[in-house]
């Protein structure tokens, strides 16, 4: 190398490494965070230009030889500026730090101490049991304070019953019972800080104590209306058909058509199409006739798709040569009108009434449906939702007539001016 020998002809000559002899010894981009030596990682980043290279290096497999070939700068930092805002906002650790900022302003504003020496004594009361979830807490006839939140103490006493009840909720990856303990503890400050904050809220925010108050209303409303609404609703049958049968004309199915749109993209098989949809139809008008394919079409017929009869005969031939727009069954289970098809398939079968050639496009009416009577079982879901609120009138009904209502006008028109 120091008589100008290139060094990737002598790494292909010399190198003991197979890997690197074949490639002239490129190891390719090295940064700090990879599992390469340290010796050579130092070496390499100390020099200071390309194709400097080493002193031989004695490493435990033996001695080598870097050279730098070249060196990529790093971008600026707004290159990195997304990739570590997402990092950031994605750090688990994240939460834990609002939610300690937070803990530590309710410790000032609730006045908070505690007492950390009787919190390290009583670890002796704790023993390993603890992390089998069969602890069982002694009892002190005088109860020593822990810690104090507005004024009111919390004692060990109260604190052990609490430690006790969780245990059998084992904490992940913890074997330690001192840590267990710790653990507990701050979640047990917390949940007494976060209730006195809600006090304090509910004593000295009026707003809160308006939203707590609509809450508690609110919760007792709903109460109501599942016990004397909803759940009447469900348990009566017998009323649900009475109801019924008086607003028979509420359930009604809507008139509709189905139709499906053939999509040729191999002119070679538009003949095709049209011969299956002209057998099909007659098939359907002649039962005498018999067809090669009259199994295959009743089967999808009877499945309610006759589309795919088409499309899986075409294609199986010809590659993608059609798409249908519409592959699902063409008929709900109560749409299950009598034909002329054969008694083994039960009166399912549907055939195209017409179908219209355009361009590249085989439009296809299989059937229209005249409006009808439901069925109590097809109207089920939307007679159980009218039946409740038929309910819902007559108890509100029955609730006005038991309780007298008295309008206050002058305040009612003194709101409407507030909301103008």
């Amino acid at each position: 190398m120091q008589a100008g020998v290139p060094f990737d002809t002598l790494s292909n000559r010399y190198n003991l490494n197979e890997n690197l002899q074949q490639n002239k010894g490129v190891l390719g981009l090295i940064d700090n965070g990879m599992p390469y030596s340290r010796e050579i990682k130092e070496t390499l980043f100390a020099m200071q230009t390309d194709g400097e290279y080493s002193k031989p290096l004695l490493l435990p497999y033996g001695y080598a030889i870097v050279q730098r070939l070249y060196v990529m700068e790093l971008p600026g930092f707004e290159a990195y500026r997304n990739g570590y805002a997402k990092r950031i906002e994605n750090d688990p650790s994240r939460s834990s730090v609002v939610n300690k900022y937070y803990e530590n302003k309710m410790k000032q504003s609730l006045g908070f101490t505690e007492n950390r020496e009787e919190l390290e004594r009583f670890m002796q009361y704790v023993d390993a049991s603890i992390l089998l979830g069969k602890w069982t807490a002694p009892k002190f006839e005088d109860d020593v304070t822990l810690f104090q939140i507005s004024g009111k103490n919390y004692g060990r006493n109260e604190f052990f019953s609490y430690l006790q009840a969780i245990q059998a909720n084992r904490l992940r990856d913890v074997h330690n019972k001192d840590m267990v303990v710790r653990i507990r503890y701050n979640d047990y400050v917390l949940r007494k800080l976060e209730l006195a904050a809600m006090q304090d809220l509910q004593k000295n925010d009026k707003d809160f104590q308006y939203t707590m108050e609509e809450y508690h209303d609110g919760m007792i409303v709903y109460e109501l209306v599942k016990r004397e609404v909803i759940q009447e609703a469900e348990q009566d049958s017998v009323g649900r058909r009475f109801f019924f049968s008086q607003n028979k004309e509420k359930y009604i199915t809507p008139q509709r058509e189905e139709s499906v749109v053939f999509t040729i993209n191999n002119m070679k098989v538009y003949p095709k199409v049209q011969k299956l949809l002209s057998r099909q139809l007659l098939w359907y008008g002649n039962q005498e006739v018999k067809l090669k394919d009259a199994d295959k079409i009743a089967y999808y017929e009877s499945h309610g798709s006759p589309q795919l009869y088409i499309l899986n005969t075409i294609n199986a031939k010809y590659a993608n040569a059609i798409d249908v727009d519409k592959k699902e069954p063409l008929r709900k289970p109560e749409d299950i009108i009598e034909t002329n098809c054969p008694a083994r398939y039960k009166n399912q079968c549907i055939m195209p009434d017409e179908f219209v050639c355009s361009g590249n496009q085989v439009h296809v009416k299989y059937y229209e449906l005249e409006s009808r009577q439901q069925t109590i079982e097809e109207a089920k879901s939307q007679l159980l939702l009218d039946y409740q609120k038929e309910i819902e009138r007559l108890w509100l009904s029955s609730l006005q007539k038991r309780h007298t209502i008295e309008k206050k006008s002058a305040v009612v028109e003194q709101l409407k001016s507030y909301m103008l």
